[in-house]
């Protein structure tokens, strides 16, 4: 049971999956997808257009690719195998019209920009406060290497559930936040590991509260508070053997 969840503002509760949507990317997880719209929208070129936000989404008919829907690939379909995928012809994979790319924002068009790598973005709009602090949450936590328009379909669990942090960690009003994490370091390199402990302790000095069920030493070690069950795996357990500061807990 969790008492007392009512002093917090939001509870959440991640086993490190993917969103399963298609068109999801890290630009729509961090927040930044919107504003980057809104960027693109801003320039003369598309006010002299009287374009608004919109037309700079894939999922909007206009300034998306109509031959793909938006999503820059089209399914064939083959005598007796499986449909296959190849990319559009029309947008040559951007999803995007050809009128849309040529409205450019530091000699990008937004196809470009949904190209570049998480570090890259941050880099490039370092004069956007609310786009690039987004975006440099994703890189703080081992992320930078990761594309903007990446569909996060095809992140492993560990990226999908970082990115969800690093998109809580770049909001520019924090929420006093509940995060009940269930194994976060499974499948994880030592390195992201790192990364992810790294993220933790920042979500907890910005006054958040983080509960994992965890058996990595080096989580366990930097808690608070930990409370051991056991005394033995599986069906052996479910009593309480240990309650306190990691610094007690025999063996660790």
């Amino acid at each position: 049971a969790v008492e007392g969840a009512d002093a917090f503002a939001r509870v959440t509760v991640a086993r490190g999956r993917a969103p399963r949507h298609p068109r999801a990317t890290p630009a729509t997880v961090l927040g930044v997808d919107a504003k980057l719209r809104g960027v693109y929208a801003a320039t003369l070129e598309a006010r002299a257009r009287g374009w608004k936000p919109a037309r700079f989404s894939r999922h909007v008919k206009g300034g998306r690719c109509e031959a793909c829907v938006g999503t820059g690939h089209l399914r064939v379909a083959l005598r007796d195998l499986d449909a296959v995928s190849v990319r559009c012809d029309a947008c040559h994979g951007s999803g995007f019209a050809a009128d849309t790319l040529a409205i450019r924002v530091k000699g990008l068009s937004i196809a470009a920009v949904q190209a570049l790598t998480l570090a890259e973005a941050a880099t490039l709009f370092r004069d956007f406060a609310p786009i690039q602090r987004a975006l440099q949450s994703a890189v703080d936590v081992g992320l930078g290497y990761v594309p903007l328009g990446e569909p996060t379909d095809r992140l492993s669990g560990g990226e999908a559930l970082r990115l969800r942090l690093a998109a809580a960690l770049g909001r520019g009003r924090p929420q006093r936040t509940l995060y009940l994490l269930d194994e976060p370091s499974a499948g994880l390199h030592p390195i992201d590991v790192t990364h992810l402990a790294a993220v933790l302790l920042r979500l907890a000095t910005d006054g958040n509260t983080v509960v994992c069920v965890e058996h990595h030493p080096l989580l366990v070690r930097q808690a608070d508070h930990v409370i051991e069950l056991g005394p033995g795996p599986g069906d052996e357990g479910g009593e309480v053997v240990y309650a306190g500061p990691p610094a007690g807990l025999p063996g660790l």
